[in-house]
């Protein structure tokens, strides 16, 4: 099987055909897989633990075509290189549909259907929402084209609630997102370091590494976390984790704090229950917040 597009899709497709007893080569144009979502040093694990498993990854590669091979196969060729192949899945993102507002209402220059709060477009009388629309990213305070099924569905309700009378605003997105690959979770949301520096922040990271819970408990999974700021402000901008343990609401955590403009203080203190069952008396997120602020305060190598 060949994979072509290294985004939450077509790793997903890579576990699922790999534990379905498929070879699978998994091609990528970027240096990196989900470049959009990780820092390097989580998506350096990911590459290896796909690898591990039997995948081929070729990131930085583009599949320049395809022929036809012998007895039904495909040749996939790229700059330098031909595979053989039974089937190609092509998942390299998405574009808007929304050719048919073409020049009658404001579009960005992918051509995502500009919405204000309510979901209305510059047009009155018409309203987007979901794959087609545009969404206001809290972290970078500007609209983006981000077709996420979670913000769809809102998307899809705001409109319904607001296309006869305008009673309830959209809140943004922090894009928040997550993944399963092979028992361990990836949860993110927000920026990483690199969309912020893009964006003109004078951001930086730091990175813990730790076990969840206290070592003496049983599978004490080891859990690493990006996270991301903003050294004027001390804002929380993004935040990735990595672990056998389910950190997923983790994410979601970080989400509230971010929609609510939470600093680094605030997060390396904020409530959090403890119990040997579910965390260290300082929870892990406590726990990065705190090297956040050692940074910031001259305590922390960097």
């Amino acid at each position: 099987m060949a994979i072509i597009g290294g985004g939450y899709i077509g790793v997903e497709l890579a576990e699922g055909y790999n534990k379905s007893n498929h070879e699978v080569i998994l091609f990528h144009k970027k240096e990196t897989l989900l470049d959009r979502h990780i820092e390097p040093e989580i998506d350096d694990k990911i590459t290896n633990l796909l690898e591990d498993k039997g995948i081929q990854v070729k990131t930085g590669t583009i599949v320049k075509s395809f022929e036809d091979g012998a007895d039904d196969t495909l040749i996939v060729k790229t700059a330098d290189e031909a595979f053989e192949v039974d089937m190609v899945v092509i998942c390299t993102g998405l574009l808007p549909q929304a050719d048919l507002l073409q020049g009658k209402v404001d579009q960005l220059t992918n051509g995502a259907i500009v919405v204000n709060d309510y979901m209305e477009t510059s047009n009155p009388d018409i309203f987007a929402a979901g794959d087609a629309a545009s969404v206001k990213h809290n972290g970078l305070q500007t609209d983006v084209y981000m077709p996420l099924a979670s913000q769809a569905v809102r998307q899809g309700a705001l409109a319904g609630i607001n296309v006869l009378d305008k009673r309830l605003r959209s809140i943004g997105t922090q894009s928040t997102t997550g993944m399963l690959i092979f028992g361990r979770t990836l949860a993110c949301s927000g920026v990483t370091l690199a969309m912020a520096l893009d964006a003109g922040i004078n951001a930086t990271k730091v990175a813990y590494k730790g076990s969840y819970r206290p070592d003496f408990m049983p599978n004490a999974h080891k859990i690493e976390i990006e996270l991301v700021y903003d050294r004027n402000s001390r804002k929380v901008l993004g935040v990735q984790l990595w672990s056998k343990h389910d950190v997923s609401q983790a994410a979601d955590t970080i989400s509230a704090l971010m929609h609510y403009h939470g600093t680094i203080d605030e997060l390396s203190f904020i409530d959090m229950l403890f119990s040997p069952n579910f965390d260290q008396p300082f929870n892990y997120l406590n726990l990065v917040g705190q090297l956040a602020v050692k940074k910031e305060n001259g305590y922390l190598r960097t």
